[in-house]
């Protein structure tokens, strides 16, 4: 009877034992995943400050457009890649595992505990110690691949900087034509009015007049046509800097260094595109990370060496329940079937895939090198052009303001559109010079920056 009751006194304990190593570890595993949580919620964005009047082209140009929706694929391509590089990393980390097994058994009468509470808990660390090569062969794909996304990142934002740069001179223009079309609406308006006028003195037929009226209808429907494009080109260029709905009354006129006497031939400029392109550069990175993607494939054959160690707490002892156990495992595949063959051949295709991107990628950019230095060559001329359009204009504009004054008959307003007409023509080419020099430096792999105000001394 009193070795019965010390039994009891002994598996009590026993009970209470595992009692606190099985609550407290469930304890922890319940509440670990809620208080670690990663899915914190991002921080309320602070209002941003109001757009600058007169905006300048540098001031967009600086703004952090990070969140616009054209930049946003480039960023979600980059984070992906950052953490597919850190699982890759993690393959050979420690890992440390709680199991807990709560069940009641019927033990078999010839056990000495006939215990029905069989109720276990156990914590496992285990590590890879070599996969000979596996490892190193995912971590060395997932750092190219991240590389590759930093250069696309870098590559759309210079993409982008160059449509905020279209989109602003794209005011500009707009604001010019409005000034041409406002003017020559205006003189249209007179030229009618003066005809009214002699009509109804008999000094004008009705056809004459028609013909007067119609010119000034024509004039006054391209105004209002150019009033509405200086509401839509403001709309795009706040859409494109990320602040839809943000229109500006005035932009400055940008000062721009496009050194044309400085541009190298084209052999040169495609020797650099071909070695600096960042989308060119991304393309290799991933190419190198398919070929180890296909090493890590191939080294599935290979066997897998991992460490182990194990703590263990159980409601009833048997002999057979270790107490602890450490080891070192060694897997050997002997027979995979066809999935190591399918893996490889799918990595295979993979590479083979790249490296067709890889060569029409370089086709795409070499003829987009062509043209755009041959249409700076062009433009080359058209600035010389406009030039001297612009000169004859305003020599033009003060033979008629003379003229004028000199009550002898003149053209006056007609020379007035022409002068703005002349600037505009020279803005579309200065304009469109700095495009096609800022699509240069991306296509040759430097930031975009077409500023005088900006340090521009390497600019090709």
């Amino acid at each position: 009877m009193l070795a019965s009751g010390l039994a009891i006194k002994n598996y009590q304990r026993r009970l209470v034992r595992f009692g606190k190593a099985f609550w407290l570890p469930l304890q922890f595993a319940l509440v670990c995943p809620f208080a670690s949580a990663d899915d914190v919620p991002p921080p309320s964005e602070s209002p941003k400050p109001k757009l600058p009047e007169p905006l300048t082209l540098e001031y967009v140009l600086n703004l952090d457009v990070k969140g616009h929706p054209s930049l946003q694929s480039a960023t979600a391509s980059l984070e992906l890649q950052k953490a597919n590089k850190e699982l890759a990393d993690s393959n050979d980390d420690f890992t440390a595992n709680l199991m807990l097994d709560a069940r009641a058994v019927e033990p078999n009468p010839i056990v000495a505990n006939q215990g029905n509470n069989d109720s276990q808990a156990h914590l496992i660390i285990a590590k890879r110690l070599y996969d000979f090569g596996r490892t190193s062969a995912a971590a060395e794909a997932a750092l190219a691949d991240v590389e590759g996304s930093e250069l696309l990142y870098a590559d759309a934002l210079n993409r982008h900087r160059i449509d905020i740069m279209s989109h602003f001179f794209a005011v500009l223009l707009a604001d010019l034509r409005y000034a041409r079309d406002n003017e020559a609406m205006s003189i249209g308006y007179v030229a009618f009015d003066r005809g009214r006028h002699r009509n109804n003195l008999g000094q004008m037929s009705d056809v004459e007049l028609l013909k007067l009226e119609n010119q000034f209808q024509i004039q006054r429907r391209a105004y209002f046509s150019s009033q509405a494009d200086q509401r839509n080109m403001r709309s795009r260029l706040a859409n494109i800097i990320d602040r839809p709905g943000e229109l500006v009354s005035n932009l400055a006129e940008p000062v721009l260094r496009v050194p044309l006497a400085e541009m190298p031939e084209f052999e040169e400029l495609q020797s650099r595109a071909m070695a600096d392109n960042p989308v060119l550069k991304a393309l290799r990175l991933q190419i190198s990370a398919a070929e180890e993607r296909v090493k890590e494939a191939r080294s599935g054959r290979n066997p897998v060496l991992d460490g182990e160690a194990r703590w263990s707490e159980y409601a009833r002892d048997l002999g057979g329940y270790d107490q602890w156990r450490i080891g070192i495992v060694l897997d050997v595949p002997l027979i995979a079937g066809d999935s190591i063959k399918a893996n490889i051949a799918k990595r295979n295709a993979e590479l083979l895939n790249l490296r067709a991107r890889m060569r029409e990628a370089e086709m795409a950019v070499s003829q987009q090198l062509l043209e755009s230095w041959q249409s700076l060559q062009n433009l080359k001329v058209g600035r010389e052009q406009t030039d001297v359009l612009q000169h004859y204009r305003e020599l033009y504009l003060d033979k008629s303001r003379t003229l004028y004054e000199t009550e002898v008959q003149s053209d006056l307003g007609d020379a007035m559109v022409e002068i703005t007409e002349a600037r505009l023509q020279k803005a579309m080419v200065e304009y469109q010079l700095a495009i096609e020099w800022a699509k240069l430096q991306a296509l040759t792999g430097q930031q975009v920056n077409v500023l005088q105000e900006q340090s521009n001394e390497t600019a090709l």
